[in-house]
């Protein structure tokens, strides 16, 4: 049976559409293949250059590009894990997800829930800052609100699995767990 060029090119067109969303990950993953490559191989000089001379060149050219390139790649990875302002789903925005629209739509307590963990990352901050101006001013804290947070957490970390599962299984074409 011969395929209608129009749905061919439909299927051609939606599998390309496909591959682009998945470059970001590609290439995030191809930056950390090849930082430890060179990290590998950095080691592996390291430990077996035994003349001096060829030790002092490989350590100057070491030193003047191994160690840039590789501080380069770690900032790239680690960009906006220091400046987020205590929001989870930016850690998974690199992976083109949205990742609170996705765990919202798996249940709608979900809402609610994400209310209660920001005010647990704000009660978090004042104990760990010794500021209670955005926790009413009192360092009171009621054994009934920890227990509200830590069921949560629980209800939390069930839907952040499914969504990424969810995710990942469009990404990659399987279930990754």
């Amino acid at each position: 049976m011969e395929i209608p060029p129009e749905e061919e090119q439909g299927r051609v067109q939606s599998q390309h559409r496909a591959s682009r969303a998945r470059r970001p990950v590609f290439q995030l993953s191809a930056a950390i293949v090849g930082a430890t490559v060179v990290v590998g191989l950095v080691i592996y000089l390291t430990v077996t250059v035994q003349d001096p001379q060829a030790r002092s060149i490989f350590e100057f050219v070491l030193l003047l590009f191994c160690i840039p390139l590789a501080v380069a790649l770690l900032l790239s990875l680690l960009r906006g894990v220091f400046e987020r302002s205590g929001n989870v789903g930016s850690d998974f925005a690199r992976f083109d997800m949205d990742f609170w629209s996705a765990v919202k739509a798996l249940d709608a307590r979900n809402q609610r829930r994400q209310d209660a963990l920001q005010d647990l990352n704000e009660w978090r901050n004042a104990i760990a800052h010794q500021d209670w101006a955005k926790v009413g001013g009192s360092p009171t804290l009621r054994l009934r609100t920890v227990r509200v947070w830590r069921s949560t957490c629980r209800a939390l970390a069930r839907s952040f699995d499914r969504a990424v599962r969810a995710h990942l299984t469009t990404m990659v074409g399987r279930s990754p767990w």
